[in-house]
């Protein structure tokens, strides 16, 4: 039997507009799951992984920063996990406030982005001029978004892939494209799919010569069942 490592790479807190545990008890919840390395994937928010980090460090849990980022390809919303980039990257925080208030369409001021969100924009001492944003209109193309996670230091990976296109087939086509943009690797080992579906993006990868990511997508908030908060990821994908 292959090695596996428990792992958590896709998971949301209240942080995320779609979340709904503090970071502390998401990080309680993985280290009760037998997580040993876990991301903190919020939409278009860094905000708590100050917190989250503290939390897996006190539960010794290896932190890699993470998010989930909406962008778009050939007019339709396509998410990116970003992976082990700089938290502290002034664009990638610009660019994400960006899109916060893009999604959100009764903010009409900073002021009132800043108060919905509980974000602060990018630190900048009075003489620097404002951080670069990568979505001025609150729009982000997939190329883009591929191109700040590499600028802030970290791996682009297309989180759940067959919610993006429902077929192996049609994936065999849509990856090249976006490998040719700097995609790194997809979400392959991704709780909600199938054993058969897990397989199959495990093949594309190897394919396509992509990395290989794994987590559950945990919200803990709507979803039908009990949430899932670890999942094994073969050692050396």
């Amino acid at each position: 039997m292959d090695a596996v490592t428990r792992v958590n790479l896709h998971c949301h807190s209240l942080f995320s507009h779609d979340g709904a545990l503090t970071p502390e008890a998401l990080a309680d919840n993985l280290a009760a799951a037998g997580v040993r390395y876990a991301a903190l994937t919020d939409h278009d928010t860094l905000e708590g992984l100050p917190r989250f980090q503290e939390a897996l460090k006190r539960r010794g849990i290896g932190y890699i920063p993470g998010v989930e980022i909406t962008a778009r390809c050939d007019g339709r919303e396509m998410h990116l996990l970003g992976l082990g980039f700089d938290a502290d990257h002034s664009e990638l925080k610009a660019t994400l406030l960006s899109l916060r208030q893009a999604r959100d369409s009764g903010l009409h001021s900073i002021a009132g982005a800043l108060r919905n969100a509980g974000t602060h924009p990018p630190d900048n001492d009075d003489d620097d001029p404002p951080a670069s944003n990568a979505a001025p209109d609150g729009q982000l193309d997939i190329g883009a978004a591929i191109d700040l996670v590499h600028r802030a230091g970290g791996r682009a990976f297309l989180a759940h892939p067959f919610t993006h296109e429902a077929s192996a087939g049609a994936l065999d086509t849509l990856l090249p494209q976006l490998k040719a943009l700097g995609l790194d690797g997809i979400e392959a080992i991704y709780e909600p799919f199938t054993e058969a579906q897990r397989a199959a993006l495990v093949d594309l990868a190897r394919r396509h010569n992509l990395l290989v990511s794994a987590g559950t997508d945990v919200h803990a908030a709507g979803a039908a069942g009990r949430p899932v908060y670890g999942i094994d990821m073969p050692v050396g994908l």
